[in-house]
């Protein structure tokens, strides 16, 4: 997954400095702290959890001084541990919306397809990746870019990106095997704007289709929580 980053909101009457206080201690204008998800759930919940904060401020400090972009995804350190603990090497990977997550998946499973809307960012990937197959789409095309797929092909397919994500999410569930994975990143964001990643969000609490876990906690070269949510195909 591609970084990414949010505009502060100016404060009526506050000024650039309490823009800047907030952004401190905030991220954004959409959490308590930065040790909160957009949904409120505190990124604190034992020892590892100290230990990832400590990482990914130390990790957030350096990308600041030096531009240097890990190569992981930009998922929860906790999603991340979970992704290597379950997914087999021989794994087939799709991504909708690329990033450093592209070249991380490349290294350890064995068929990486990604789509990318932004060319700049499509054209890095493509310079950068050594196996993963790396394509250029944007509107429809981007959704529809998985049919190109039979059913039931890949392991793991991770709804990231710019586009609708419960479309993205909707299309490519016949190319899901039994047992693989879905990842949503960001999933605990538009909780106060409402949009497609609340509504897919919503939707999997009532879908029996899938066990959900949700995975909260800090990320790689960023210093905030967020919400990693994992949905493995029941059926």
């Amino acid at each position: 997954m591609r970084p990414w980053t949010i505009a502060t909101k100016r404060q009526p009457g506050r000024g650039t400095r309490m823009d800047i206080l907030t952004k401190t201690l905030r991220g954004d204008i959409y959490r308590k702290t930065r040790a909160h998800s957009e949904k409120g759930i505190l990124g604190f919940s034992g020892v590892i959890d100290a230990s990832d904060a400590m990482r990914s401020f130390f990790g957030h400090l350096y990308r600041l001084a030096s531009g240097h972009l890990p190569k992981l995804p930009w998922l929860t350190w906790r999603a991340i541990r979970y992704l290597k603990a379950t997914l087999p090497l021989h794994a087939r990977v799709f991504e909708f919306g690329g990033g450093m997550s592209t070249l991380w998946y490349e290294d350890r499973y064995a068929e990486v397809h990604t789509v990318e809307d932004n060319f700049e960012w499509y054209s890095a990937l493509k310079n950068s990746a050594r196996s993963a197959h790396i394509y250029h789409c944007k509107d429809e095309s981007f959704i529809e870019s998985i049919d190109r797929f039979p059913n039931d092909y890949f392991d793991l397919i991770v709804v990231d990106g710019n586009f609708n994500r419960q479309s993205c999410f909707h299309r490519a569930e016949p190319h899901l095997k039994e047992g693989g994975l879905f990842v949503i990143d960001d999933s605990d964001k538009q909780q106060l704007t409402g949009g497609p990643i609340r509504d897919l969000d919503s939707w999997l609490e009532t879908c029996n289709q899938y066990e959900i876990v949700r995975l909260t906690g800090w990320i790689p070269a960023s210093f905030w929580v967020k919400e990693t949510t994992i949905a493995r195909r029941l059926y």
